[in-house]
């Protein structure tokens, strides 16, 4: 029994280091900085441009919302064989789909013709069009889960009853949707927020931003005041903070279930196809559209002797990106249930720095760590800034492994002694999910653009901001094959993790049985 008692509060101690140092210190230097410069702000904020960036954002995330219904539906609540497809766009860096989708209207094409013989707020309007889709289609992959997470809560016996009734489909669809109400909501609402704090891509497309406003100030300001820049983004922040807490406390509670769920029906070819087409139009139809734009397999040579030291560096920063989310996954699977206060008050700060604006989370990072050149000069920063982008996702899914697990096997763990950070080992395959977390978490590692073009030190070489300068100066040719190099190895970790993910999930039946 001691030892027991020992394993849990050892992955306290861990989780509560990891939290200091990837969210913690980060958040504590802003909101030092934010006080210091109250007494001379001079960086008014923009209400009207902060309530047009909202606009746009809820207008995606009702977009993304409405496109990832079909997926979470024929997936049954992503329990399908195929549903960790779900999260293929999200591997992929951001601006890829709308490089992808804005080669239509290129020059030369039909479409671009058409657009270039028109007045020019047709171009505009067609490229803010291209914009909002593209994120909206990677968004699906933030969609799908919540959308899953409410498909298989609600009552299952309302759809039921209407089909022995002799309700037709549209009928049993409609209570469906019915139960998911706070489920569609809530999708809504956190692609909103994430894209509140979103740049590049709106940005490409014309579209000021208050992100963008931010991201020029804080191009112009010293290190010394970028506290007033910090004070400028209060009301994204708090928006942030607010959702931050509120996820935090439904992924808590749904930790603390105790119902063993039941499955969603099976779901009909045709709606697996739907589900599938607007997964390949989110990740392999650009990846596709820029593959045609190679003239020359020349140019993946010429890439490779002028980026490199890019690659091979973004690589190993996100090895290690990987390593530290997948034990930031593990420790949140094993705190979820023992302590799922900790839990949740931790993932707030991680949330709170994933959900914020990238350009503010990443002169945050680089601000904690200025006075330890080792770190801030050095490319550490750069995982630093990336794991305060990503490691609320791997929590957030260490804690859904924990709640996945049935209660049953949950008290028969517990009889085994299998519990702890060694222990629950022993008799899972939740540690195989754990690491297909970290495989993830280390391919989204490869497309982080926002956070890198702040903290990158000088010298260092990163594909963030070579795929930057070639977006800005639609440089498709190299960007093309750029974004190849970087496809295909976080295709091949995905490909990985989807391995584990179904490997853990046998290994999780088979001790069901036991």
């Amino acid at each position: 029994m001691a030892r027991n008692r020992i394993r849990p509060d050892a992955a306290l101690v861990l989780w509560i280091a990891l939290v200091a140092i990837i969210a913690g210190l980060p958040a504590s230097r802003a909101a030092v900085a934010m006080l210091a410069a109250l007494p001379e702000a001079g960086f008014d904020i923009q209400w009207m441009l902060l309530l047009k960036t909202l606009a746009w954002a809820v207008g995606i995330g009702l977009a993304a919302t409405l496109l990832a219904l079909p997926i979470a539906l024929a997936s049954r609540g992503l329990t399908a064989r195929w549903s960790p497809l779900a999260v293929l766009p999200i591997l992929l860096p951001m601006p890829l789909a709308y490089a992808g989708l804005n080669l239509f209207r290129a020059p030369g094409t039909a479409l671009g013709d058409w657009l270039a013989m028109g007045p020019s707020w047709r171009a505009v309007a067609a490229g803010r069009l291209v914009a909002v889709l593209s994120l909206a289609l990677w968004s699906t992959a933030l969609a799908a889960p919540i959308l899953a997470l409410g498909l298989r809560t609600i009552d299952r016996t309302l759809p039921e009853s209407a089909a022995l009734a002799g309700a037709g489909r549209w009928r049993r669809l409609t209570l469906t949707l019915a139960g998911m109400r706070a489920s569609i909501i809530a999708s809504a609402a956190v692609v909103a927020v994430v894209m509140t704090g979103s740049a590049i891509p709106l940005h490409l497309a014309q579209i000021n931003t208050y992100s963008i406003t931010l991201w020029l100030e804080l191009d112009a300001t010293p290190a010394a005041g970028v506290g007033r820049v910090w004070l400028a983004a209060t009301p994204v922040l708090l928006i942030a903070i607010a959702a931050s807490a509120v996820i935090s406390t439904a992924v808590a509670r749904a930790a603390k279930r105790t119902d063993d769920p039941l499955a969603p029906p099976a779901s009909s070819w045709p709606a697996i196809a739907v589900g599938l087409v607007i997964i390949a139009a989110a990740s392999l139809a650009p990846l596709a559209l820029l593959a045609r734009e190679l003239t020359t397999l020349d140019t993946f040579s010429i890439l490779w002797r002028t980026e490199s030291d890019a690659v091979i560096q973004s690589a190993i920063v996100a090895a290690c990106v990987g390593i530290v989310c997948a034990l930031v996954a593990w420790v949140a699977r094993v705190l979820a249930t023992d302590r799922p206060r900790a839990v949740a008050i931790g993932l707030v700060f991680l949330l709170v720095t994933s959900l914020a604006p990238g350009v503010l989370v990443g002169s945050a990072v680089a601000a904690s760590w200025r006075w330890l050149p080792d770190v801030g000069d050095s490319p550490a920063i750069l995982v630093l800034a990336h794991l305060a982008r990503l490691s609320a996702l791997a929590a957030l899914l260490g804690i859904l492994i924990a709640a996945a697990e049935p209660p049953s096997r949950r008290d028969a763990r517990a009889l085994d002694g299998a519990t702890g950070l060694v222990g629950s080992l022993r008799a899972s395959g939740d540690a195989a999910l754990a690491l297909a977390v970290g495989l993830i978490a280390a391919a989204m590692s490869l497309g982080e653009i926002e956070a890198s073009v702040v903290v990158q030190p000088p010298g260092a070489e990163s594909v963030a901001r070579s795929m930057l300068n070639m977006l800005h100066f639609a440089r498709y040719e190299h960007l093309s094959g750029l974004v190849l190099l970087v496809a295909a190895p976080a295709l091949l970790l995905g490909g990985i993790a989807w391995i584990l993910i179904a490997l853990g999930r046998t290994l999780n039946r088979r001790h069901a049985f036991r």
